[in-house]
């Protein structure tokens, strides 16, 4: 009997003290956010031996000051994000809201000799890029359309660079024109460290990654 009074008492106690973690508590501490910024309007990386010219009017959201990583890209943002916040250890992985935020993904690297290259999709037609015509390829993320063109070139050794269209339906067409402008720019460039007769192609232009 005295068992079964203090089970009792016991139950009533914790029903009455509410839940241990309140909904409106956050479960782990909010990302510090900052604003995006202004795109300059030549993008370089001499690591990867590639330059492009950035949307008139696009922002990016900048790398903190205590970043480590790994030079892979950035994302040029075709409206501003709401906010930015955080970044993997590849440059090209930004963080950002809301997801939605219509925007050109731009991602590099190396590649081994036997990694096989894309499989041929379903195109909605090319465009230039990296001096050769490669296809563009539709697909989706989450609630958004995404175009997607893949193209290959030698740096010191050799490198591969994605660009990727992510926006809205009612955007497509028009960001549509808007890739395959910026993928007509991008292109490999000779870096300080190949300046030699024998090296074909133009300098890197004045600029850097961000």
């Amino acid at each position: 009997m005295r068992f079964a009074l203090s089970a009792a008492l016991l139950v009533t106690a914790l029903a009455n003290s509410g839940p241990a973690c309140p909904k409106d508590a956050p479960a782990r501490p909010a990302p510090h956010k900052v604003q995006p910024r202004t795109a300059p309007a030549i993008y370089v990386t001499q690591n990867y031996a590639l330059t492009l010219r950035v949307p008139k009017g696009a922002t990016y959201c900048p790398l903190p000051d205590s970043w480590v990583g790994s030079d892979h890209g950035s994302i040029f943002f075709l409206t501003p994000p709401a906010w930015c916040a955080g970044v993997g250890y590849p440059s090209s992985s930004r963080g950002f809201g809301p997801d939605q935020t219509p925007r050109i993904e731009l991602y590099y690297g190396y590649r081994d000799e036997d990694m096989p290259r894309p499989p041929r999709c379903r195109s909605i037609g090319t465009t230039l890029f990296l001096g050769k015509y490669y296809q563009l390829c539709p697909g989706h993320r989450g609630g958004s359309r995404t175009v997607e063109v893949t193209g290959f070139y030698e740096a010191d050794q050799q490198a591969e660079a994605v660009l990727t269209l992510v926006t809205t339906s009612g955007r497509l067409a028009r960001d549509l024109k808007t890739l395959r402008r910026v993928a007509a720019t991008v292109r490999p460039c000779r870096t300080k460290s190949q300046e030699r007769d024998s090296e074909p192609g133009a300098l890197c232009p004045k600029g850097s990654w961000f």
